[in-house]
């Protein structure tokens, strides 16, 4: 028989249970509310821990992507351990994780033969706004990554493809 826990019991048990005790327990809390399996590293999804530097709100649209935001002080450090040991499927978010993420998520909405596409409905201009607030600070010199994706902001809500063998005329 299976016992089915409620999410105050299962924050509860993050409290008590050792960090090492906790594969195979759906114990690991999602941004979306949603409880998963703690699994070994690489078998699963990886669930991102978003820090100061490197925000959830890079990655708007993939709340069940990250590590619940509404944990004790003492279940975001064992978290941010778990992630900093490497047990379990839980990362920190990071420059490669973030620029990894963002490509997958301009990927799914670039066309293959458009430069200028309109800009998709779950983009907004403030967003792409903290995407180039980002490249600039941790991808200044090196946006091969992004090559070909949909990036820059054009008037009437538009967007043109990055490309260093096509320039742009505004």
């Amino acid at each position: 028989e299976r016992l089915e826990l409620s999410g105050e019991d299962r924050h509860l048990l993050l409290d008590f249970l050792p960090m090492d005790s906790l594969l195979g327990l759906k114990l690991l809390p999602l941004h979306t509310g949603e409880w998963v399996t703690f699994e070994r590293p690489g078998s699963g999804s990886t669930v991102y821990v978003a820090t100061t530097e490197f925000p959830a709100s890079l990655l708007p649209h993939q709340p069940h992507k990250f590590l619940c935001d509404k944990l004790t002080q003492n279940q975001s450090d064992t978290m941010r351990k778990i992630a900093a040991a490497g047990l379990y499927q839980l990362k920190e978010l990071c420059k490669e994780s973030t620029v990894q993420e963002l490509v997958q998520a301009f990927r799914g909405v670039a066309s293959s033969t458009e430069a200028v596409i309109p800009m998709p409905g779950n983009m907004s201009a403030s967003w792409l706004e903290a995407v180039w607030e980002f490249l600039s600070r941790f991808c200044p010199d090196d946006l091969t990554s992004f090559e070909g994706l949909p990036l820059i902001p054009l008037p009437q809500n538009r967007l043109c493809v990055l490309s260093t063998s096509r320039p742009i005329m505004v």
